[in-house]
């Protein structure tokens, strides 16, 4: 079958757990193309040069750094409306150029189309808003209802069971088709693990700024202090904005393997309560110490849902919190 694979460009997380869902369908003998945009984009495009490309229209989502969810969520729900347009309009050309039999789309709802069966990929079939206003939640979800109601069918990277990773946020919802394909990582890899130096503590940041620079000073206040080796995956390229403790290894970013290798060996691991950062750390068998980006009410509640649960604990981003683990 001629297949397109198009992740949201939300971080990466949705393109690395496309990943295992592209080498199956290329060991099918599919014939795959990828279409997306920005690191999502070039994320795949590095994974698999060899398959065809195609650019969607640009996402530029920021979340409040100040504010809780719901209060930005008019503006970002505007936004979300206007690219939906635009990748309707992006679907129909594609379509018309490359006439492709079947679809997966990750998260983005206007990529679809009724001459190719249609599969939306989300664990997100409700939406967490952080406040008391459970009428907000209920109108998402039916948004959300009738985004999803044209697919043929939603695939949920999830357990189909009450001891899940994602909680209430991937139960079904009003009548969609939902099949749950369990969770979606690319790991484990079969290439041995890296001769490394065996870490006390690693700690994998990740997420929008001003949050992630933020926890990294965090850490580097921590780990000035400690006796521990630690490791920390910065997940940025910029340069730090005060000088880091000598004592601190740190890299800007970890190929596969050498991520698979740090967290496999390393004693203890921190890291942000991301649902593909759970589904990865999930696929090795470790758990973390999850700290929930603040203003982020989606990984507060998955960090509170798996707190105490397959090796997850969660942790506020302070250094009162964050302590014992220094």
């Amino acid at each position: 079958m001629k297949v397109l694979v198009a992740p949201l460009n939300w971080g990466v997380g949705h393109a690395t757990r496309c990943i295992p869902i592209i080498h199956f369908l290329l060991k099918r003998g599919d014939d795959v193309h990828i279409a997306g945009d920005g690191q999502s984009l070039e994320l795949l495009q590095s994974y698999f040069p060899q398959l065809a490309f195609h650019e969607l229209p640009l996402l530029t989502i920021t979340y409040t750094k100040h504010l809780p969810l719901y209060a930005a969520f008019p503006r970002m729900a505007a936004r979300m409306l206007i690219h939906y347009f635009k990748d309707r309009r992006a679907i129909r050309r594609l379509m018309e150029q490359e006439h492709f039999e079947c679809i997966f789309s990750d998260n983005r709802y206007g990529i679809r189309s009724a001459e190719a069966k249609s599969y939306l990929i989300t664990h997100q079939l409700h939406v967490c808003f952080g406040c008391a206003n459970s009428w907000l939640e209920r109108l998402s979800a039916r948004i959300i209802r009738r985004l999803i109601r044209p697919f043929n069918a939603c695939l949920v990277p999830d357990y189909d069971s009450d001891n899940n990773l994602a909680g209430k946020i991937d139960k079904p919802n009003g009548g969609l088709k939902v099949l749950y394909t369990g969770p979606q990582s690319r790991f484990p890899l079969e290439e041995p693990d890296i001769p490394l130096p065996r870490y006390d503590l690693l700690i994998i940041l990740s997420g929008p700024e001003p949050q992630r620079t933020k926890f990294e000073r965090i850490v580097a206040s921590l780990s000035a202090c400690s006796a521990k080796r630690i490791m920390l995956v910065r997940g940025t390229k910029d340069a730090p904005n005060e000088p880091l403790p000598v004592n601190l290894n740190t890299l800007d970013f970890a190929g596969d393997l050498m991520l698979q290798t740090l967290i496999r060996n390393s004693k203890a691991i921190v890291a942000r309560a991301g649902y593909s950062t759970i589904m990865d750390l999930n696929a090795l068998g470790r758990g973390a110490v999850l700290v929930p980006t603040p203003h982020q009410p989606e990984q507060e509640y998955l960090a509170t849902w798996l707190d105490g649960k397959r090796g997850f604990v969660k942790a506020g981003q302070n250094e009162k919190e964050l302590q014992e683990w220094f």
